[in-house]
């Protein structure tokens, strides 16, 4: 093939390339197959010709091995003469190229690129697909561990809410035996002026005390019956169905 054919179906393989993707091996056989039409060489054309009869297009690996050698020898005495100068778009190129290693080993397509421009572009877009991989890879990693450095927190997180729980559970039981030690009317004393140390309601029925007829009596002598209005609203804010035997008789006593 001479210098001035070589230009003309470069050309044209540039004209194919500009109007076909290559992201696909369908996109690789449809531009062959308009590569293929555009040519006078006979033994291409009758290739052409014949898988065209019943088909849109060729299907390179629907081919017997004489006739992909042929189409592929074509390609690869255009494809290894494109050199920098040539109008090719370097992307349009490195699909061709990767569409090529469907049919080819690596090793046979980094001898058959050797010292060509085709072969430098190869290069480019091998190395760009192992940092794109290298970069995926960390990208998570770095995912993996900020994962895991979220369930170390959570679990911090969580063994702090039980240590938390577990000593104002402690607190708790020490003042209830506190408050339990107290006479009933200093209890309610207590209770009036907001000085437990805990919510009313969760003081236990059993810290508190059974108002008898003399507590209802000694009640009655250290109120007044503003407070003692304050304490029966205080004492009705407890659930009916979580009331105990004391409370409900504390709260008759006012």
């Amino acid at each position: 093939m001479s210098n001035l054919a070589i230009d003309f179906h470069k050309d044209n393989l540039i004209k194919v390339l500009d109007n076909n993707s290559m992201c696909c091996p369908a996109c690789f056989d449809m531009a062959v197959t308009k590569l293929l039409k555009d040519i006078k060489e006979n033994n291409l054309n009758s290739i052409a010709k014949k898988e065209l009869s019943n088909k849109r297009y060729i299907h390179l690996r629907d081919l017997d091995p004489i006739a992909q050698g042929k189409i592929f020898e074509y390609l690869f005495k255009i494809i290894t003469n494109i050199n920098p100068f040539d109008k090719f778009k370097v992307y349009k190129l490195a699909g061709l190229e990767k569409q090529l290693e469907y049919f080819f080993s690596d090793i046979q397509l980094d001898n058959l690129f050797k010292d060509t421009y085709i072969g430098q572009i190869r290069k480019a877009r091998k190395k760009m697909v192992i940092d794109r991989r290298r970069q995926v890879k960390n990208i998570e990693k770095k995912q993996l561990e900020e994962k895991r450095l979220r369930l170390l927190k959570k679990d911090w997180e969580l063994s702090k809410r039980k240590m938390s729980k577990k000593a104002r559970d402690a607190k708790r039981l020490r003042y209830i035996k506190e408050f339990s030690s107290f006479d009933p009317i200093e209890k309610l004393k207590l209770i009036l002026h907001d000085q437990i140390k805990f919510p009313l309601i969760s003081i236990p029925d059993e810290a508190l005390f059974k108002a008898d007829l003399l507590i209802r009596y000694q009640v009655n002598k250290n109120f007044t019956s503003k407070e003692l209005d304050i304490l029966k609203g205080m004492f009705q804010r407890k659930r009916k169905k979580d009331r105990g035997v004391n409370w409900i008789s504390i709260l008759r006593a006012f």
